[in-house]
């Protein structure tokens, strides 16, 4: 996580660092994983969803289509190549 400090942000690097090292004290007492959940969505959450977003955007103009698998096949069956 120290990696992604910086683009993080401070106080959001201290929450998701809490969260971790309250599963891993969780994990040691009870031998349970359970708590490792909550600082992943929290990382998922707040640093990947919304880097995932931007880079979607940046490259929005590029994108052709949306759409489920079976929307894609028939837009490149229809294709005029």
């Amino acid at each position: 996580m120290k990696r992604i400090e910086k683009r993080l942000g401070g106080e959001k690097y201290r929450v998701v660092s809490s969260l971790f090292e309250d599963a891993f004290h969780e994990q040691i007492k009870s031998g349970s994983y359970e708590k490792y959940k909550d600082w992943v969505e929290y990382l998922l959450r707040e640093y990947y969803d919304p880097m995932y977003d931007y880079q979607i955007e940046k490259r929005s103009q590029r994108v052709v289509l949306r759409g489920t698998a079976s929307e894609v096949k028939e837009y490149i069956k229809n294709l005029s190549i």
